[in-house]
């Protein structure tokens, strides 16, 4: 029998592996998600300020569930791939300890060494320096981040097989034609 667990809805239970029971644990969590998002559309459409902020409510708890979960069992393949998501809500030395915590073939995976890597550089802050980034515009000339005065900054780094770079062209285009005052 072959497969892939996106052939399947939401609720199906697939056992087997410890990586796939592991996942089928955040499935069940974004199933839940989506099951009381349904019900709460259906309860407040009417009211779309208040269905609004039941629905961040729902997803904030939802989303810290996810968090313990992820720390919970942070040595599997499940969690390290939903990390991305979630890695503003770890500190440098929680990662640092989850990192050393991850068996060798784990570490060695992508979502290893982006754990790795997050954990050496710290979340940005409202304030912080940042690094005097230069590239080549449009017109090609070379410009740096320290050139620029009393203007807002736009940087995406974007890559051609990634397909939510390529969904958010349109959305980049419009906002250029927008400001390009």
């Amino acid at each position: 029998f072959e497969a892939d667990k996106n052939d399947f809805p939401w609720n199906i239970d697939i056992k087997g592996s410890v990586s796939q029971d592991v996942a089928e644990i955040f499935n069940r969590i974004e199933y839940q998600k989506q099951q009381l998002k349904d019900e709460l559309k259906g309860k407040y459409s009417s009211d779309q300020e208040l269905l609004a902020k039941k629905l961040n409510h729902v997803s904030d708890s939802l989303d810290q569930e996810n968090v313990n979960l992820i720390k919970e069992n942070f040595n599997s393949y499940a969690a390290l791939s939903r990390f991305k998501y979630y890695k503003t809500q770890f500190s440098n030395s929680e990662l640092q300890k989850f990192h050393n915590q991850l068996d060798d073939k784990l570490k060695e995976t992508e979502y290893g060494r982006a754990v790795k890597l997050q954990s050496e550089f710290a979340n940005p802050q409202v304030g912080d320096k940042y690094y005097d980034y230069s590239a080549i515009n449009q017109s090609g000339d070379t410009i740096s981040l320290s050139s620029i005065h009393d203007k807002y900054i736009l940087l995406h780094f974007s890559s051609l097989s990634c397909y939510g770079s390529q969904i958010s062209l349109p959305e980049l285009n419009e906002l250029y034609q927008n400001y390009l005052d």
